[in-house]
């Protein structure tokens, strides 16, 4: 098994409209659990898990106008399809493909700083659908409506929703 990997050749499809050569950078959504203390009648308390938090990411791209953005369907507080596509390579030259998916509210748009040189614009977004794989598996599934919630690859909401028959 192969140790460190780099990313190449970033590449962002915002609403079908293709972003290539402009990332700058992305931050993927975090996915992290809502804990609260239990203790019942225990000694000694413990924690445990009652959510995810709201899953917030962003996406930092170069040689992208206003006017773009806008021509994109990009818009706060409006449903945006972001999907972000990569390639790595490990120290023994395996290449693998890496791909985001989000479906999210466009919380900030922040065109930067006026100077000579690249323009860019940073989109903000909480994502109502987040997607993750890695060489085709299926890392995180989570979508806040159907409350599929696939986190590192396991489903942990699947028997509660047979419970209500939701699945």
């Amino acid at each position: 098994m192969a140790g460190s990997r780099s990313y190449a050749l970033p590449r962002a499809v915002i609403n079908g409209f293709s972003v290539m050569g402009g990332v700058e950078s992305y931050t993927p959504p975090s996915v992290s659990f809502i804990m609260e203390e239990v203790k019942g009648g225990r000694f000694v308390a413990g924690e445990m898990a009652v959510g995810i938090e709201a899953m917030k990411g962003k996406i930092v791209l170069s040689d992208v106008t206003d006017e773009l953005l806008l021509s994109m369907g990009v818009e706060l507080d409006e449903f945006s399809e972001i999907t972000v596509l990569s390639s790595s390579i490990d120290e023994d030259k395996v290449k693998k493909k890496l791909r985001w998916e989000h479906t999210c509210d466009i919380t900030k748009i922040d065109t930067g700083e006026v100077k000579p040189g690249k323009m860019q614009a940073t989109l903000e977004f909480t994502c109502r659908v987040f997607k993750h794989m890695d060489n085709g598996k299926v890392i995180h599934n989570i979508n806040t409506k159907t409350q599929e919630t696939v986190v590192f690859g396991v489903d942990r909401m699947a028997q509660h929703r047979a419970n209500v028959e939701l699945a």
